[in-house]
């Protein structure tokens, strides 16, 4: 089988590529990466993805043609690369839902009988009101526009799967964890801010977060490239452990070897703290800083996790045990 993948040089992308290489060879991967990477490690992972010997291409998903030069024969396009710094305010959001529909319509007839599988999020969902936590039939109503591209971008797949004749598979991701995560990510904010024993983590907040390794991430990914019971459908990736905020901050602070002083506020104060994350400053006329952060807030607050039990029975998945994966983490990380 053949294969090409955006947003290779990423930190999912490289993951896929790696077990893609393993499996298949070098020839069965086309390794689709940005206009620049944008930091050291994906830097180091472009150098390494030449190394495996794996074709690269340049693209832009702001622009066409995305692709900078042509793809050979392929059966399954992975799209993984996205905007996902929700942190920003940036019109690269948009990268999501029109670079998606830039690059389908770009590939056009060469899609057909293949299949595309796209890495959409649980943010395409979003939180209920009221938390808890989401499955396959919990409405969609994103809360940000990183949710709300990647939930216009599922659409494009979809509607462009009947038009050009192919096959789609589409998985809600929780948040990924892993060696080489994101600089200025959620892993490596908690790590920095525990080290300088910062009081937003180490409060114990309750919140229960989905979580899912990237290297279990990158087995998923590969079924949904070739099994057909993945065919035409939605799902959700969690491992369904669920560690809250809180256990996670102590947990990270372990493996660092971080003094930790958790701090444990008494509800009523919890709740107060919950009425700063009330839906009114999440509202599309305030400020895109005020609004992500009464987002995230309300997210270490009442949780964002999600069901995957489905996907896990289907492919009889053993994901590795979130404390042990952290440790190997961050081990890699001061290496």
């Amino acid at each position: 089988m053949k294969f090409v993948i955006t947003g290779a040089a990423g930190f999912v992308g490289y993951s896929l590529s790696e077990l893609l290489v393993k499996r298949f060879g070098a020839d069965s991967v086309q390794a689709v990466v940005g206009p620049a990477p944008l930091h050291e490690k994906e830097r180091v992972r472009y150098e390494r993805l030449k190394g495996l010997g794996v074709r690269t291409i340049s693209s832009d998903l702001r622009e066409s043609p995305v692709l900078r030069a042509a793809l050979t024969d392929f059966d399954v396009l992975f799209h993984l690369a996205a905007y996902a710094r929700t942190e920003e305010n940036s019109r690269d959001v948009r990268i999501n839902d029109l670079g998606t529909e830039r690059l389908i319509r770009e590939l056009g007839p060469r899609l057909k009988g293949g299949r595309v599988v796209y890495t959409s999020t649980i943010a395409a969902v979003d939180t209920p009101a009221g938390g808890g936590g989401i499955n396959i039939r919990t409405p969609c109503a994103p809360k940000t526009e990183y949710g709300a591209t990647k939930l216009a971008a599922e659409e494009v797949v979809k509607r462009y799967a009947a038009e050009l004749g192919y096959q789609y598979s589409i998985l809600r991701l929780s948040t990924v964890y892993g060696p080489g995560f994101r600089p200025g990510g959620m892993f490596d904010v908690l790590a920095h801010s525990l080290r300088t024993n910062g009081l937003s983590a180490r409060i114990q907040w309750p919140g229960k977060m989905a979580i899912v390794g990237v290297s279990d991430l990158a087995q998923i990914l590969l079924a949904a490239g070739i099994d057909d019971r993945m065919a035409d459908r939605t799902f959700l990736v969690s491992t369904n452990e669920d560690p809250t905020m809180g256990q996670i901050a102590e947990q990270i602070a372990r493996v660092i070897g971080a003094g930790y002083r958790p701090i444990r506020l008494p509800q009523w104060l919890m709740t107060c703290l919950g009425w700063s994350a009330w839906p009114f400053w999440q509202s599309s006329f305030m400020p895109h800083l005020i609004r992500i952060s009464a987002w995230r807030l309300s997210l270490v607050i009442e949780g964002f996790y999600a069901d995957g039990s489905e996907l896990t029975h289907m492919l009889d998945l053993q994901y590795r045990p979130w404390k042990e994966g952290f440790a190997a983490m961050y081990a890699d990380e001061s290496r």
